[in-house]
């Protein structure tokens, strides 16, 4: 049984009962997230070389930098193992698999039996071409499966500009202060701004305002089991992202209490099928491999320890901007 009731969540710095975090919509916590957005985000940056196919060197941030894009990132690369996984219990996604097997064979399952019984009835009526041992592994990879569903999902993340002076996200982040950190300039926009006085914005800047999330720090690791609804019918029947949002929140903007020192915000890429992309002007600022042209550049801090030549190669770049 999900135990969120008794859980809390740290946003902004401020504890909350995890249930003001777990009960908002999409536009609810999107309007608390922009009422207390700043006028500038920054990101950090290793400013290191990648080794490609074991042949060439690329270096990502200094491209973020010349071009003016954040990449958008699947969260199986982030440091938290955790990212972008689900927690959803085995009962309960046997019990949906029930349901699917229903609909599809006519199948009445016992609601009595125990999970090991529920997979054996299964497997005796209807014909899968398999061993039981190979039935009972495909359906935990496909248990698997979906936990981990948002792992392909586009993330960017920022943070407050007050933390471009802490020294753990520079040695986390930046590379042990070798690296830079970016800050952007956001539409200017009044306190406590609103959902409503985003209409008066270009599609896309409205379009990304509406997807970037604070992050909340949680005590306890979300369960999503309760609330568990099939991410695959919305985008196919609908289109409607909105109804969406519990996997952002169970997934991609709850993190463990131990991260929240550092105050990220998150924008996702929404998961935009050809059907809807006229929905998402973002699109159209989607460059090749994952980046996406941003908001102006306002200032660039340079780490601590970063190297005479590597200043340089920076300072090239600012003065072609």
């Amino acid at each position: 049984m999900s135990d969120n009731s008794s859980n809390k969540v740290v946003i902004f710095g401020l504890e909350n009962d995890a249930s003001v975090f777990t009960n908002s919509s999409w536009v609810e916590y999107c309007t608390f997230g922009l009422y207390q957005l700043p006028q500038t985000l920054i990101k950090f940056f290793r400013n290191e070389p990648v080794i490609l196919n074991n042949k060439t060197c690329h270096n990502y941030s200094l491209e973020a930098l010349h071009n003016n894009t954040i990449h958008l990132s699947p969260p199986s690369v982030f440091n938290d193992p955790f990212d972008g996984t689900l927690k959803i219990s085995f009962n309960t996604y046997l019990k949906r698999l029930i349901k699917d097997f229903k609909n599809e064979f006519g199948l009445e399952v016992p609601q009595t039996l125990s999970d090991e019984k529920i997979i054996e009835y299964i497997y005796e009526r209807i014909e899968t071409g398999q061993t039981l041992d190979e039935f009972v592994s495909q359906i935990h990879q496909w248990h698997r499966e979906e936990k981990n569903k948002l792992q392909n999902m586009g993330v960017c993340c920022f943070t407050d500009p007050e933390m471009r002076t802490s020294n753990l996200m520079w040695a986390h982040y930046a590379n042990n202060h070798q690296g830079f950190c970016i800050e952007y300039q956001l539409p200017e926009h009044p306190i406590n701004m609103d959902v409503d006085w985003l209409s008066g914005l270009d599609p896309w800047k409205r379009s990304f305002l509406t997807h970037i999330f604070p992050v909340a720090y949680s005590e306890k690791r979300m369960d999503f089991s309760q609330k568990w609804p099939d991410m695959d019918s919305i985008i196919k029947n609908s289109g409607d992202y909105s109804d969406v949002f519990p996997y952002y929140q169970y997934g991609l903007i709850t993190k463990g209490i131990e991260w929240s020192y550092e105050r990220e915000w998150r924008f996702i890429y929404p998961p935009v099928i050809e059907a809807t992309k006229e929905k998402y002007p973002l699109t159209s600022r989607l460059k090749s491999g994952g980046n996406l042209e941003f908001f102006p550049i306002k200032n660039v801090y340079l780490g601590y320890r970063m190297s005479q030549e590597a200043k340089n190669a920076i300072f090239e770049i600012i003065g072609n901007i």
